[in-house]
């Protein structure tokens, strides 16, 4: 009898190391999905309207902005709507207005303040070829609420100074920038390296 008891006890405990073996019989959660890098949004006429609901009545400001000729901090805001967008430039004392369309962007000035023989005050049409937002968005995990970036606007050289917008990664890649579909992210499985965001 003693010994069936110490067999019995000995099949409990075994029973019981080999499901603590196996976690209990539950299921591990799966682990997170994040974008594997910082990421750029080419504002051409594809992508444009979309990025540029993004950021309607948002002020950026610059150090200057050469395509413009300006060399002295310059501020930049979009209105209107992402398909329409409409611009208002300040800068070296002078503002300049007018409409803004894509392909990479392009400021056509309607209506100026700069004298003479300040490049803005001829009216210009201007193209930027290589008109981006930076979003540092690397390690943002796919399917979390929204969270700020410091997005910047990349003017051909000239880099605006930080906006804060929010920002969330659907568990597909799309990313959602303050409310509008810009574009896809790459995701990657998390790590310890990776996981949870910077």
């Amino acid at each position: 009898m003693r010994l069936n008891n110490i067999s019995l006890a000995a099949v409990v405990l075994g029973g019981s190391a080999l499901l603590a073996a196996c976690g209990g019989g539950g299921d591990d959660p799966a682990p997170d999905q994040v974008v594997s890098a910082n990421t750029t949004v080419a504002i051409d006429k594809a992508s444009g309207p979309a990025a540029v609901t993004a950021i309607l009545d948002k002020e950026f400001a610059f150090d200057a902005v050469p395509a413009f000729e300006t060399t002295a901090a310059t501020k930049l805001k979009l209105t209107g709507t992402g398909a329409e967008p409409k611009f208002e430039l300040s800068s070296d004392g002078g503002t300049a207005k007018g409409d803004m369309s894509f392909g990479s962007c392009i400021f056509k000035v309607t209506s100026t303040t700069f004298l003479p023989p300040h490049f803005m005050a001829t009216l210009p049409t201007i193209t930027i070829s290589s008109c981006n937002f930076f979003l540092p968005i690397g390690g943002f995990v796919a399917g979390a609420a929204p969270r700020p970036v410091n997005l910047q606007w990349m003017l051909g050289n000239a880099t605006s100074r930080p906006v804060s917008l929010p920002v969330s990664i659907s568990s597909s890649g799309g990313i959602t920038l303050n409310n509008s579909s810009v574009g896809n992210a790459t995701l990657v499985t998390a790590t310890g390296a990776t996981g949870g965001g910077s």
